[in-house]
């Protein structure tokens, strides 16, 4: 039906062009008049064809995003229409010969084209309730608009929160690692304190906790303040906690010479021996043994037993300076 009329109206228009060439062409008054009549009506309904052509546009165009699911066979009418229509408005000048040419046929057309406007009536109401059906399909689209953008308000506001909440995460993020900064250098002290560190003690390097060296150093540290009976007690104490340490050996060096200053020879030559059995190549080895010859002397045991002690110093340690206090004394012993 609307390709139907699109044909009627591209028919109208063609005659409406050349309406003053006829009124000329035609002797017959009559016929004049008539088509003198027929003008204004002509003109209006080419003004109502172009407020349609217009309308078809928008309405083509607004079908176009909102039909989507439009079937094909009207797809297909509707775009026949608007290509007759755009043939029809695009006529260039020898068309227009042509239809000069023509004007007597349409003469002969007069009485069938009354017939079509009544019939072109009543399409044109069918337009108007289309365009109608348009113009209310227009406003939803509107209404839908003004939901999407509230939508889009809201999506703004919740992207805002959003934000907001990224700015707290962040903040709690850095918080974090604050904390786990602060964490890791506790640990990392704690590991320090526990880790064990290398040291070199009487040319002997070993590696030792940061707890056992302090032990060793403060229980040194008595005894060089001259305190020997609190000097024995914390290298005794050294011994018991740390029964495998590198600091082993000089540990029973200085436990020996702290029983010995408190008068424990007997203490004193057992602390001695069991170093020189653990480490006989101790720097102190040979002051160890000269401190057990004393302890003999001490002791008043017999002179061969502290000449045999003397006589294995001298030689087993000959370049050590005790050596030489050792033949000293062996001298004495004669």
């Amino acid at each position: 039906m609307a390709a139907f009329s699109m044909r009627r109206a591209a028919a109208l228009v063609l005659m409406t062009v050349s309406l003053g060439a006829q009124a000329a062409l035609f002797a017959d008054d009559e016929a004049r008049q008539e088509i003198i009549k027929l003008r204004p009506q002509v003109e209006n309904l080419r003004r109502s064809l172009a407020v349609v052509t217009e309308e078809l546009r928008k309405s083509e165009e607004a079908r176009r995003n909102s039909e989507a699911q439009q079937s094909q066979a009207q797809a297909q009418q509707q775009q026949e229409a608007l290509q007759l229509m755009r043939s029809a408005m695009a006529k260039s000048a020898d068309e227009q010969s042509q239809l000069r040419r023509g004007l007597l046929e349409l003469a002969n057309q007069l009485e069938t084209l009354r017939r079509e406007l009544t019939q072109l009536r009543g399409e044109n109401e069918q337009m108007v309730h289309f365009v109608a059906g348009v113009q209310r399909g227009l406003q939803d689209m509107k209404r839908g608009q003004a939901d999407l953008q509230m939508a889009i308000d809201g999506l703004r506001s919740n992207i805002d929160g959003v934000r907001s909440n990224i700015d707290g995460v962040r903040s709690n993020i850095g918080e974090m690692q604050r904390n786990v900064n602060d964490v890791s250098s506790g640990v990392e002290a704690r590991i320090r304190r526990i880790e064990p560190v290398k040291v070199n003690v009487d040319g002997r390097e070993f590696e030792a906790l940061p707890a056992e060296i302090s032990a060793f150093d403060a229980a040194l540290a008595v005894m060089r303040k001259g305190e020997f009976a609190a000097a024995r007690t914390a290298f005794e104490q050294f011994q018991a906690r740390y029964p495998t340490s590198g600091y082993r050996s000089s540990a029973l060096y200085w436990l020996g010479n702290a029983q010995y200053a408190t008068r424990e020879y007997k203490e004193a030559m057992g602390s001695l021996r069991r170093m020189l059995q653990l480490a006989p190549d101790h720097p102190r080895a040979a002051e160890a043994m000269l401190t057990i010859a004393n302890s003999q002397i001490e002791l008043k045991e017999p002179r061969a037993t502290v000449r045999r002690t003397l006589e294995d110093l001298v030689k087993t340690y000959p370049q050590d300076e005790a050596a030489a206090t050792a033949k000293e004394r062996l001298s004495k012993l004669k």
